[in-house]
């Protein structure tokens, strides 16, 4: 985090279009593939060098679908900028990978922000930044995460008879966006059924460490929604801007998107509301438990308060108490005071107090 915010701090008073990564990671490692398909043919190639990547780049008559994983090399961003004429602005906040969700067009293409979710099964949910640039018959799709797994996308691209060969790349587009929507859904279900086994076990045994795991839920919700709400605005962005970048016949997969979207939202939204009724649950569960221990305790102080009066009465040293000198004094009382106890336990019984 330290890292993260220096080189925040590194940008202020730079000119606009600045190139300076921002992530956390200091390996500058590169990893590039390249997916060259069309109607017929598909083939995936990893390139060693920018050398190989702009010879494919090349290529003509195919799609071209180009995956970067490391955005530690600031020169490959650059002349892969040159290359496709990406605007400075654009390139700088592929480097600052933690840019809120956002849509622009430039002059031969458009760009898109989206964050990828993952989770692990304590709902510790990352967030990684996914850029996607699309111009002409390319796509690129330019992370740092080693979490975004693209392999169900390339089984689709595998199949001869997938729509993917004919639809264009803006297809290719909608489904990388679909992807991560789907993502969405999965960690939308986990927060659910999260809440709900935390509900009963906040009802059965409410312990003192469910104060910070109610806490800890209610920020990973408020957080994925933060990720999440501004891709509904951009995609609704991209319905109403009248584009020749995206067919009209693919219009309506960016708007069964949108409807997942609205899904999710509106999920997050109630689980919100439920996370904030776990404190409730919480708190009136520990008053319970309280009132059943103090119950009991009032139970027994009860019993024992007649008891006390009576060995209290004869515990007083006078001289004149007959029952001292009874041969049967001490096993009559000692009886007396079983017969109040059991009697009190009997009537505590009847109405039902434990």
């Amino acid at each position: 985090m330290l890292l993260l915010n220096h080189k925040k701090k590194s940008k202020i008073g730079k000119s606009p279009g600045t190139l300076i990564y921002t992530g956390k990671s200091v390996d500058t490692s590169t990893i590039i593939s390249v997916v060259l398909y069309d109607k017929d043919n598909y083939e995936m190639i990893e390139c060693k060098n920018r050398e190989d990547l702009f010879a494919l780049l090349e290529t003509s008559g195919k799609y071209k679908w180009v995956n970067i994983k490391g955005l530690g090399d600031i020169d490959l961003i650059k002349d892969i900028g040159a290359k496709l004429k990406i605007p400075a602005l654009i390139l700088e906040d592929i480097l600052n990978v933690t840019h809120r969700p956002k849509l622009d067009y430039f002059e031969n293409g458009l760009f898109i922000i989206i964050k990828h979710i993952s989770s692990d099964p304590e709902l510790l949910s990352q967030f990684h930044q996914l850029n996607l640039l699309m111009t002409g018959d390319v796509i690129i799709s330019l992370h740092e995460s080693s979490d975004v797994d693209f392999s169900p996308i390339h089984e689709r691209l595998i199949n001869s008879e997938s729509r993917f060969r004919t639809a264009g790349i803006d297809y290719l587009l909608y489904t990388l966006i679909d992807y991560i929507v789907d993502k969405y859904l999965m960690l939308d279900d986990e927060y659910n059924d999260a809440i709900d086994r935390f509900q009963i076990k906040l009802l059965d045994h409410p312990q003192k460490n469910d104060l910070q795991k109610i806490q800890f839920i209610k920020r990973n919700i408020h957080e994925s929604r933060l990720a999440i709400a501004p891709v509904r605005e951009m995609l609704n962005s991209i319905q109403r801007v009248n584009s020749n970048l995206i067919s009209t016949e693919n219009y309506v997969y960016f708007q069964d998107t949108i409807d997942h979207l609205n899904q999710i939202i509106d999920s997050l939204d109630i689980e919100r509301e439920a996370s904030l009724t776990l404190l409730d649950i919480y708190l009136s569960s520990l008053s319970n438990k309280m009132n059943e221990v103090m119950k009991v305790l009032t139970i027994i102080a009860t019993i024992f308060i007649p008891l006390t009066f009576v060995a209290g009465v004869y515990g007083m040293n006078f001289e004149n108490m007959p029952e001292l000198n009874w041969e049967y004094g001490y096993p009559s009382i000692m009886a007396l005071m079983f017969v109040i106890g059991v009697m009190f336990v009997i009537y505590f019984k009847r109405k039902k107090w434990f």
